[in-house]
């Protein structure tokens, strides 16, 4: 069983000292969400889940494909929603205005934490379901 992540490929396997499932993991990098929808489309069946996390921004293709993969393009980022992919964005601006100035962690605003919830089937090895998960925090 494999989990496939745009940074991450992890395999899970019957352990040669036990009954319950190892855990292996490999790089595994997709620059852009363009590339995310073919890979999983060519490993489905293959691996257990492909998770896109590039772009920060959460898609709305949550599915499990056919052979049992669960997949969605991008699951989003974990941060400060009133930002730029976290970024505080008066400073991402000023780098697109030609504007030299340091890039700060956004600190302020609502907090917005994007996951996916998934099943699976150990003894199948498959996915069964991928719901995306969204949850705000206001300080």
């Amino acid at each position: 069983m494999t989990v496939l992540s745009a940074f991450v490929t992890t395999q899970i396997r019957p352990s040669p000292t036990e009954d319950a499932p190892a855990l292996t993991q490999g790089p595994f990098v997709l620059a852009a969400v363009v590339q995310v929808t073919p890979v999983a489309s060519r490993v489905a069946g293959q691996v257990v889940v492909v998770l896109g996390t590039h772009t920060h921004v959460p898609t709305a293709d949550a599915a499990v494909l056919p052979g049992g993969t669960a997949y969605t393009t991008d699951v989003g980022m974990t941060g400060c929603e009133e930002s730029s992919i976290g970024f505080d964005r008066e400073d991402f601006l000023g780098l697109f205005l030609g504007e030299r100035r340091r890039i700060s962690v956004a600190s302020r605003g609502p907090v917005v934490f994007n996951a996916v919830l998934m099943d699976f089937g150990v003894e199948i090895r498959r996915a069964l379901r991928i719901e995306p998960v969204r949850r705000t925090w206001v300080p």
